[in-house]
């Protein structure tokens, strides 16, 4: 299952780049640990998203100057955000009795 979490006024943007939402998969029987964040650049979104790593929060994808800076600043808190996503689905997994303790 892809999850898409909403950003815009959770993770801190700059140099007219702004983070919107990311998405990421949500798998009981395997863990991908790639995301891919929306953005916009001006206001304007972007068609093409920014691929994350979430294990070492860094973007496989660059910019130039001051937004590069923007980008290395918010990968850390984006994956924060996807592994607190991923460790409540799988707390409610448990839960609801899909994996045993």
């Amino acid at each position: 299952m892809i999850e898409t979490i909403p950003l815009k006024g959770r993770v801190r943007g700059g140099a007219s780049l702004e983070f919107l939402s990311v998405q990421g998969p949500l798998e009981l029987t395997y863990r991908i640990p790639f995301a891919l964040v929306e953005y916009s650049i001006d206001g304007e979104p972007q068609g093409q998203r920014l691929r994350l790593d979430v294990d070492k929060c860094t973007f496989a994808d660059h910019f130039e100057g001051e937004r590069e800076d923007v980008l290395r600043a918010a990968g850390q808190p984006i994956a924060q955000i996807v592994g607190q996503a991923y460790r409540h689905y799988i707390f409610e997994a448990v839960r609801q009795g899909q994996i045993k303790e």
